[in-house]
């Protein structure tokens, strides 16, 4: 399955969804009321955050993804660093 997320150069970049890893489930940092998921990406070897928006009264919702540090993996989602290092 395709996805696609923002570098932190800003560059729009696609992935396979078939191949992320989940490493954790919680609220976005980024976007306040949203829903987040951080996601390893093997294949450009980086972390994302893929955000969910509440939905509206007609059920829909908007969706973004952007690279997100260390950092804001630790800080947001209470990763511990000798994980963040297996994959950053």
């Amino acid at each position: 399955m395709h996805g696609t997320y923002v570098d932190h150069s800003g560059v729009q970049r696609d992935c396979d969804l078939d191949t992320v890893k989940v490493l954790a489930r919680g609220a976005s940092g980024i976007r306040k009321g949203w829903s987040g998921l951080l996601a390893w990406v093997p294949e450009h070897h980086v972390v994302v955050e893929f955000r969910s928006s509440a939905p509206d009264i007609r059920g829909n919702s908007l969706d973004e993804a952007s690279q997100v540090d260390r950092v804001y993996a630790a800080e947001n989602y209470g990763l511990a660093p000798e994980l963040l290092n297996t994959y950053l």
